[in-house]
């Protein structure tokens, strides 16, 4: 099995439907993160990503599950989740990081998200990372298992 590691990230910003593109409303996305392989993972780094998502009057307290996959050739960091929505369907969120050098912080900072119902997208919005208030916290999550 080897070494893997895990870490936990909590993001926050808002979202609107797209049948309501005025109507911004808050959303909240916690996540553990773990490979289980640190030899794999340099191979192909990716994270297993269990957590919660809050998109109010969307999405209210849902459990989420999926991936957090880090291409470096193509300087992106792509989070995909499946959870339940509050009528009970399946949907999807995608968020992509864009990690720009020039611009690192802002970069690795924001996460544009989109939220598909089936395949239709239904939602977009912004979600950060709090640098100043969660960077301590973030860090010190980070573990060897």
């Amino acid at each position: 099995m080897g070494i893997g590691f895990e870490f936990r990230e909590a993001l926050s910003g808002s979202y609107y439907t797209l049948k309501a593109p005025g109507v911004e409303k808050p959303m909240l996305f916690s996540i553990h993160a773990q490979t289980a392989n640190i030899g794999k993972f340099t191979l192909d780094p990716s994270f297993e990503v269990d957590g919660e998502l809050h998109a109010e009057g969307f999405a209210d307290h849902r459990d989420a599950h999926g991936s957090l996959n880090i291409s470096l050739i193509r300087r992106k960091i792509v989070y995909e989740v499946r959870f339940k929505n509050n009528k009970g369907e399946e949907c999807r969120l995608r968020g992509e990081r864009d990690v720009e050098f020039l611009r690192l912080a802002g970069s690795l900072t924001t996460l544009p998200i989109s939220v598909y119902a089936g395949e239709k997208e239904v939602a977009r919005g912004v979600l950060r990372f709090d640098l100043r208030g969660d960077l301590i916290r973030y860090l010190r999550s980070f573990r060897f298992r």
